[in-house]
């Protein structure tokens, strides 16, 4: 099955994307995975916040902000706008 070329850009709700592609259609767990999203990206978010720097645990880049990154870069997957 070819994840990639599946999804384009047209698609409004790339986690809708996902579900089409592996043939479910279940509402629930798009939403709960969509809300688990958007928590775990509000969490890193306020852990920028406080740190007082543009990476995770302050001004120097770690092994934290690299460990993140994925996550972070993927966002799209789960229709969540950072």
């Amino acid at each position: 099955m070819h994840l990639w070329s599946s999804c384009g850009t047209t698609h409004t709700c790339t986690g809708g994307c996902l579900w089409k592609v592996l043939g479910h259609n279940d509402p629930f767990a798009i939403g709960r995975f969509i809300a688990e999203a958007e928590r775990c990206l509000h969490m890193l978010n306020d852990q920028l916040a406080s740190s007082g720097g543009p990476f995770v645990l302050g001004q120097r880049c770690t092994l934290v902000d690299v460990a993140c990154f994925p996550y972070c870069a993927s966002a799209y997957w789960a229709n969540v706008d950072i």
